[in-house]
């Protein structure tokens, strides 16, 4: 697909590394780069100050990745009721991923959250699948 990017609202833009891993207020979690690992990957150690190695984020109580550092955020590809889709592409390998950012300012309530979570853990049992897009 080439180099694909985008600008346009600020408000639209892709969240910065820590923002896409629950350290802020705003948004929250990558979707599918966490359910398929590049070859030769590892979690990525946080030059941002407010994502430290093995802080857990809020929301999926997992340990939280510089998601900027070992992927390039792409065009939008898609909205949703709690977020925004991005083209990501993994920086080593080139290998294409849609990343999902959600924002922690729409989960206004604990059901909210167990959406999240509960799709999240259909994403992670649908890999693998012949019909599923990674």
């Amino acid at each position: 697909m080439g180099g694909c990017c985008s600008t346009g609202n600020p408000e639209d833009a892709p969240p910065d590394a820590a923002e896409a891993n629950g350290a802020s207020g705003d948004s929250s979690k990558p979707a599918a780069p966490s359910s398929k690992t590049p070859p030769n990957s590892s979690p990525s150690q946080s030059t941002n100050k407010s994502t430290k190695p093995g802080q857990t984020g809020p929301v999926l109580n997992r340990p939280m990745e510089d998601v900027k550092a070992t992927y390039s955020i792409g065009k939008e590809l898609g909205r949703g009721q709690f977020g925004v889709t991005y083209l990501c592409t993994h920086k080593q390998t080139g290998e294409q991923f849609a990343c999902k950012t959600i924002a922690k300012r729409k989960l206004a309530n604990k059901e909210d959250i167990e959406d999240v979570r509960r799709e999240v853990q259909i994403m992670h049992h649908l890999t693998g699948q012949p019909n599923i897009v990674s």
